[in-house]
């Protein structure tokens, strides 16, 4: 296997958000949630389904997780299998990039 670093993810709310770009299309800020104490945004649903650990979001299109750092850099490397093909992209919480 090999590892390799793709770069840092920013968090500056002590969530990070997994998302297929193509799917950002698809939301509506604001209009998505139309039921009574709902989230009103689609930051507020990623907030709300981060805690207290993470989970699905915005129609099941995307993954929420809480982080141990609250403002800051968290590294993301990319591992590949032993024919070069990607296995897993690996978001190390316990390694803060200093800015």
């Amino acid at each position: 296997m090999t590892r390799f670093r793709l770069g840092e993810v920013r968090i500056r709310n002590g969530v990070v958000l997994l998302v297929d770009p193509g799917m950002l299309g698809e939301w509506v800020d604001g209009g998505s949630f139309p039921r009574a104490g709902a989230p009103q945004n689609d930051f507020d649903e990623a907030l709300k389904v981060s805690l207290p650990i993470g989970g699905p979001c915005y129609r099941g299109h995307a993954v929420a997780a809480q982080v141990p750092v609250d403002d800051g850099a968290l590294p993301v490397y990319m591992e590949l299998d032993d024919n070069g093909q990607p296995l897993r992209i690996v978001i190390e919480l316990a390694e803060e990039v200093q800015l």
